[in-house]
């Protein structure tokens, strides 16, 4: 005997669609990745394992805790903070008309200051 399954066509078809914030959070991964490659590929491997093992995450979770990104590349360097931020950034600019693109670029931008003003403060 065979069983049916009798849910509407297009409720068999969005269970299979990722929602958004899926699509997105691959998005973030993907350029934050590119980015780290384009700026070092070791920097890569180096943030991709450090994150693993303090955070228990992976690049794509950046995308809902983007201040774990910016201290990992903070520990690293200034500079490589700094060049991999503006990587990020210039590739997903174009993708800021999308509200969660944008508010992850700000949070990543707030922590970015952050930094740099705890920076400062230590040089003097």
């Amino acid at each position: 005997m065979e069983l049916k399954d009798e849910r509407p066509q297009s409720l068999k078809l969005d269970a299979l669609q990722p929602s958004q914030h899926q699509i997105l959070k691959a998005l973030v991964g993907c350029v934050i990745e590119q980015s780290l490659v384009k700026l070092n590929p070791p920097v890569l491997n180096q943030v991709s394992k450090t994150l693993l093992e303090k955070y228990r995450c992976y690049m794509p979770d950046c995308y809902e805790n983007p201040e774990r990104l910016g201290e990992v590349l903070s520990n690293i360097s200034n500079n490589v903070h700094n060049s991999a931020m503006k990587l990020v950034r210039k590739n997903l600019k174009e993708f800021t008309y999308q509200k969660p693109i944008k508010e992850f670029l700000e949070k990543l931008d707030k922590k970015a200051i952050a930094n740099s003003l705890d920076t400062v403060c230590l040089a003097e």
